[in-house]
């Protein structure tokens, strides 16, 4: 009984290790993957890690959001390829008792069809 319930357990456990969700989720909100400046993007893109009082930074890296970019208001806007525009709304503030926090709207437009 033992032995038929450890092979019950590894036949289930090597099943759920095929079983996939759709395809189309992998790949749906790349377009958010932009760099949002031009600092970032000349710095080669998303992931940099830079700690200064740049308010774009700290949004693809929230671990920055801090004190020195307390009232921080920054937008940032690309034309981008055949009439698609995208861009990014980002403001920060600090409280006293609480800390340092962040908000940030994202937005792609694909233009007209």
């Amino acid at each position: 009984m033992k032995y038929k319930f450890i092979l019950i357990f590894i036949i289930s456990f090597l099943a759920v290790l095929q079983a996939t969700a759709q395809l189309g989720g992998r790949y749906a909100y790349t377009f958010l993957d932009q760099p949002i400046s031009a600092r970032l993007a000349a710095l080669g893109g998303n992931r940099v890690s830079i700690a200064d009082n740049d308010i774009n930074v700290a949004f693809v890296n929230p671990s920055l959001i801090s004190p020195g970019i307390n009232n921080t208001l920054a937008f940032n806007y690309v034309n981008f390829f055949a009439g698609s525009n995208f861009g990014s709304f980002n403001y920060a503030h600090t409280f006293n008792k609480v800390g340092s926090f962040m908000g940030s709207i994202q937005f792609m437009d694909y233009g007209t069809f």
